[in-house]
């Protein structure tokens, strides 16, 4: 992250341990600036009305009640809210769940802080992020709920194909880079152009899509 760049983040967790731990752990970060916490659907929505945060951080369990309300009721005012999933749940329909509702990563709780930082840097910029822990989940939800369905490949490069699975694998821009000895910025140009060849918004439904069809 830039020195330079202040991120807001709003914490939703119902378990007060846990908010207050991840609000200190947090704070130990010079990049990122606690502006507020929430254990209900109800107060998630206010804070997030009135502290305007760059990343939410979205417990999907609040007690008897649903974080995927509460994304649910908060993308209704503001469609430009990012929220990251953070959360004990794996399985793929709650990630599926999760991402039909808006939320725009998704993380388990046992996250690394590193790659906490990850998530919330990418999410604050309006990228999705899928923990790597979770991409045998999603990749296999995927192959069940398709079963049999299966579609001709697109007008994919072989450059672009191999790019596809590299995605599938979870990596980052700059996993990629270093996997085929290019530059980040070089990835990120040709993942633009392979998102416009399949006609979709971001990497996990451009993987999807390839799942799906059976592409690999």
């Amino acid at each position: 992250m830039s020195p330079s760049v202040t991120i807001r983040i709003l914490i939703v967790e119902d378990q007060t341990i846990v908010r207050q731990g991840l609000r200190r752990l947090l704070e130990t970060e010079p990049t990122l600036e606690v502006v507020g916490e929430a254990d209900t659907v109800d107060s998630a929505v206010v804070a997030a009305r009135r502290y305007q945060p760059g990343v939410i951080l979205m417990d999907l369990k609040l007690g008897r009640e649903s974080g995927l309300d509460a994304t649910r009721l908060i993308l209704e005012e503001n469609q430009e809210a990012r929220i990251l999933a953070l959360t004990a749940y794996d399985d793929f329909p709650m990630i599926e769940a999760a991402a039909t509702a808006g939320v725009l990563g998704y993380a388990p709780k046992q996250i690394a802080f590193s790659q906490l930082m990850d998530a919330i840097l990418a999410v604050s910029e309006g990228r999705q992020y899928i923990h790597p822990s979770l991409a045998s989940s999603l990749m296999e939800g995927i192959r069940q709920q398709a079963a049999g369905r299966t579609l001709s490949r697109p007008p994919l490069t072989s450059e672009e194909f191999d790019l596809l699975k590299l995605m599938a694998e979870g990596l980052s821009y700059g996993e990629i880079a270093s996997r085929i000895f290019v530059s980040e910025r070089t990835v990120r140009r040709r993942t633009q152009t392979l998102l416009e060849k399949l006609e979709v918004g971001d990497r996990v439904q451009a993987v999807a899509m390839a799942i799906r069809h059976g592409w690999f």
